[in-house]
């Protein structure tokens, strides 16, 4: 048999002492029905709730959580509900946090964003969110972002060869193509370049520091500048 806590003051709370009779009554019903897991966040038709809950019908359901909405969400695509700082009150020990983050990473993306987002801080020591969108992803795909516009920029500016790694491919400006394949005629410039980028992407150990930009130009036995 599962128990589950429940402050006591929750009857002095301002919210809760605001909320309709029937509100409370489901309130309670969230925070400790059997389907309540550790991460306070579950599966949960409409219409189970209005049963279980002892509510007139689905409309009234609905109702009542809109009233609950500060503290609690309901993802009615999902039909998912999940009781905001659950986890908080209940959670005794590390252990109980780590099976709440496992419960969270099978829930969609949005849900996940949401709770992860929402405990962010409050996480206890040697506990780190297995579902991390955290900025740190973000900042990289930024700062990758900046990078390589800045090179495009470079480029454009300075009529210099570009290689973008993640690509793979080389960022060469238009009127430096059109001198290659004058001065060259007999060269298939695009076809050599395609050549070289393959290579490349199948030899990702190769790609050093302007390594990309010697190899062109060896092939085409011209300098860079």
């Amino acid at each position: 048999m599962a128990y589950k806590k429940i402050e006591t003051t929750i009857w002095k709370d301002p919210w809760f002492v605001d909320l309709s009779a029937m509100a409370k009554l489901s309130f309670i019903y969230l925070w400790t029905t059997e389907s309540c897991n550790a991460a306070g966040c579950y599966p949960l038709s409409l219409k189970v709730f209005a049963f279980e809950a002892g509510l007139g019908s689905v409309q009234q359901a609905k109702e009542v959580l809109y009233e609950l909405k500060d503290k609690v969400v309901y993802y009615e695509q999902h039909q998912i509900v999940w009781i905001k700082n659950h986890t908080i009150y209940q959670a005794q020990n590390n252990k109980y946090w780590k099976g709440a983050l496992a419960t969270v990473e099978r829930f969609p993306e949005q849900i996940k964003n949401d709770w992860v987002s929402h405990y962010t801080g409050k996480f206890p020591t040697g506990v780190a969110p297995i579902h991390n969108i955290t900025d740190t992803d973000k900042k990289k795909d930024t700062t990758t972002a900046q990078s390589e516009n800045s090179d495009r920029k470079k480029s454009v500016e300075n009529d210099k060869v570009v290689f973008d790694r993640s690509s793979c491919k080389f960022q060469i400006p238009v009127k430096k193509m059109e001198v290659w394949k004058e001065t060259f005629p007999a060269v298939d410039i695009v076809g050599q370049i395609g050549t070289m980028e393959a290579w490349l992407m199948s030899n990702p150990k190769n790609r050093k520091q302007n390594y990309e930009r010697r190899m062109l130009a060896n092939n085409f036995i011209v300098i860079l500048r």
